[in-house]
Protein backbone atom coordinates (compact mmCIF):
# COMPACT_ATOMS: atom_id res chain seq x y z
CA UNK A 1 0.00 0.00 0.00
CA UNK A 2 1.01 3.28 -0.88
CA UNK A 3 1.78 6.07 1.47
CA UNK A 4 -0.76 8.12 -0.49
CA UNK A 5 -3.61 5.44 -0.11
CA UNK A 6 -2.74 4.99 3.49
CA UNK A 7 -3.58 8.79 3.83
CA UNK A 8 -6.33 8.81 1.96
CA UNK A 9 -7.81 6.02 4.07
CA UNK A 10 -6.64 8.07 7.46
CA UNK A 11 -8.38 10.92 6.20
CA UNK A 12 -11.61 9.22 5.29
CA UNK A 13 -11.69 7.01 8.70
CA UNK A 14 -10.95 10.79 10.34
CA UNK A 15 -13.99 12.21 8.24
CA UNK A 16 -16.30 9.45 9.29
CA UNK A 17 -15.42 10.10 12.80
CA UNK A 18 -16.39 13.17 13.19
CA UNK A 19 -19.51 12.86 11.17
CA UNK A 20 -20.37 10.49 13.68
CA UNK A 21 -19.64 12.43 16.72
CA UNK A 22 -21.57 15.56 15.15
CA UNK A 23 -24.86 13.09 14.29
CA UNK A 24 -24.37 12.29 18.44
CA UNK A 25 -23.81 15.44 19.57
CA UNK A 26 -27.27 16.63 17.40
CA UNK A 27 -28.94 13.86 19.12
CA UNK A 28 -28.22 14.74 22.54
CA UNK A 29 -30.09 18.05 24.88
CA UNK A 30 -27.97 21.50 25.15
CA UNK A 31 -26.59 20.93 28.69
CA UNK A 32 -28.87 23.74 29.87
CA UNK A 33 -31.98 21.58 28.87
CA UNK A 34 -30.92 19.26 31.49
CA UNK A 35 -30.77 21.94 34.26
CA UNK A 36 -34.15 22.22 35.99
CA UNK A 37 -34.08 25.90 36.86
CA UNK A 38 -35.20 26.46 40.94
CA UNK A 39 -35.82 30.02 42.28
CA UNK A 40 -35.15 33.37 40.87
CA UNK A 41 -33.98 33.05 37.44
CA UNK A 42 -33.25 35.39 34.54
CA UNK A 43 -34.61 36.16 31.41
CA UNK A 44 -30.99 35.46 30.40
CA UNK A 45 -30.89 31.97 31.68
CA UNK A 46 -34.78 31.31 30.22
CA UNK A 47 -33.11 32.03 26.83
CA UNK A 48 -30.84 29.41 27.40
CA UNK A 49 -32.86 26.67 27.07
CA UNK A 50 -32.92 25.34 23.39
CA UNK A 51 -36.88 25.07 23.32
CA UNK A 52 -36.79 29.06 23.78
CA UNK A 53 -35.97 30.78 20.30
CA UNK A 54 -37.71 27.97 18.82
CA UNK A 55 -41.04 28.56 20.22
CA UNK A 56 -40.56 32.47 20.69
CA UNK A 57 -39.37 33.30 17.11
CA UNK A 58 -42.37 30.68 16.18
CA UNK A 59 -45.72 33.00 18.04
CA UNK A 60 -46.84 36.19 16.24
CA UNK A 61 -49.10 38.12 19.00
CA UNK A 62 -52.25 39.84 16.64
CA UNK A 63 -51.05 43.13 16.47
CA UNK A 64 -54.09 44.93 17.20
CA UNK A 65 -53.96 43.67 20.72
CA UNK A 66 -50.13 44.98 21.10
CA UNK A 67 -51.09 48.08 20.05
CA UNK A 68 -53.48 48.33 23.28
CA UNK A 69 -51.38 46.74 25.53
CA UNK A 70 -48.84 49.37 24.84
CA UNK A 71 -51.05 51.44 26.94
CA UNK A 72 -50.67 49.28 30.09
CA UNK A 73 -47.20 49.89 31.17
CA UNK A 74 -48.32 50.50 34.76
CA UNK A 75 -48.28 46.64 35.36
CA UNK A 76 -45.80 44.08 36.69
CA UNK A 77 -45.74 40.34 35.92
CA UNK A 78 -44.70 37.41 38.18
CA UNK A 79 -44.23 34.12 35.91
CA UNK A 80 -43.93 31.05 37.84
CA UNK A 81 -42.57 28.64 35.68
CA UNK A 82 -40.89 24.93 35.00
CA UNK A 83 -37.99 24.70 32.78
CA UNK A 84 -39.25 21.07 32.21
CA UNK A 85 -42.94 21.61 31.39
CA UNK A 86 -44.43 21.71 27.93
CA UNK A 87 -46.43 24.43 28.57
CA UNK A 88 -44.33 26.72 30.39
CA UNK A 89 -41.54 25.78 27.09
CA UNK A 90 -44.83 26.77 24.99
CA UNK A 91 -46.42 30.09 26.78
CA UNK A 92 -43.81 31.77 28.18
CA UNK A 93 -41.60 32.44 25.28
CA UNK A 94 -44.45 33.76 23.73
CA UNK A 95 -45.27 35.88 26.87
CA UNK A 96 -41.72 37.37 26.25
CA UNK A 97 -42.31 37.78 22.83
CA UNK A 98 -46.05 39.77 23.84
CA UNK A 99 -43.86 41.74 26.80
CA UNK A 100 -40.83 42.80 23.99
CA UNK A 101 -43.37 43.72 21.26
CA UNK A 102 -45.79 46.09 23.66
CA UNK A 103 -43.07 47.06 26.15
CA UNK A 104 -43.69 45.56 29.25
CA UNK A 105 -40.22 45.27 31.68
CA UNK A 106 -41.77 44.36 34.57
CA UNK A 107 -41.24 40.79 34.82
CA UNK A 108 -39.61 38.31 37.14
CA UNK A 109 -39.56 34.73 37.17
CA UNK A 110 -39.29 32.05 39.53
CA UNK A 111 -38.41 28.07 38.21
CA UNK A 112 -39.68 25.13 39.87
CA UNK A 113 -38.87 21.30 40.14
CA UNK A 114 -41.72 18.80 38.78
CA UNK A 115 -43.19 18.72 42.26
CA UNK A 116 -44.02 22.73 41.47
CA UNK A 117 -41.90 24.34 44.80
CA UNK A 118 -38.63 25.82 44.71
CA UNK A 119 -36.17 25.10 46.71
CA UNK A 120 -34.31 28.60 47.45
CA UNK A 121 -37.97 30.56 47.41
CA UNK A 122 -41.46 30.19 49.39
CA UNK A 123 -43.79 29.75 46.92
CA UNK A 124 -46.40 28.65 49.04
CA UNK A 125 -48.52 32.28 48.92
CA UNK A 126 -49.11 32.13 45.29
CA UNK A 127 -50.58 28.64 45.52
CA UNK A 128 -49.56 26.89 42.71
CA UNK A 129 -51.28 24.46 41.36
CA UNK A 130 -50.80 24.48 37.48
CA UNK A 131 -47.50 25.92 35.50
CA UNK A 132 -46.78 28.03 34.49
CA UNK A 133 -48.29 30.54 36.19
CA UNK A 134 -48.23 34.41 35.38
CA UNK A 135 -49.86 36.58 37.80
CA UNK A 136 -50.41 40.71 36.98
CA UNK A 137 -49.86 43.21 39.63
CA UNK A 138 -50.48 46.66 39.04
CA UNK A 139 -49.35 49.33 42.29
CA UNK A 140 -48.37 45.82 43.90
CA UNK A 141 -51.84 44.27 44.14
CA UNK A 142 -52.77 41.02 41.90
CA UNK A 143 -55.16 42.24 39.23
CA UNK A 144 -55.16 38.73 37.43
CA UNK A 145 -53.66 35.16 36.69
CA UNK A 146 -53.30 32.96 33.55
CA UNK A 147 -52.72 29.77 35.13
CA UNK A 148 -50.87 27.15 32.72
CA UNK A 149 -52.74 27.95 29.08
CA UNK A 150 -54.56 30.99 28.40
CA UNK A 151 -58.14 30.47 27.60
CA UNK A 152 -58.16 32.24 24.09
CA UNK A 153 -54.35 33.44 23.06
CA UNK A 154 -51.88 35.16 25.49
CA UNK A 155 -52.50 38.56 24.24
CA UNK A 156 -56.17 38.40 24.38
CA UNK A 157 -56.04 36.90 27.69
CA UNK A 158 -53.32 39.36 28.89
CA UNK A 159 -55.69 42.38 27.93
CA UNK A 160 -58.51 40.93 29.44
CA UNK A 161 -57.06 40.99 32.56
CA UNK A 162 -55.90 44.89 32.43
CA UNK A 163 -59.03 46.11 31.32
Amino acid sequence: MTTMTREIRLFLMLLLLCAFALTMKAQQPAPADTVIADGYIGRQQIESYSWFFKNYNAYKPAKTIIKKLRKHQDVSVLVILGTWCSDSKEHVPALLKICDESGLKELKFIGVNKKKVSSTVNIEPYKVTFVPLIILYRNGIEIGRIIESPDKTMEKDLLKILR
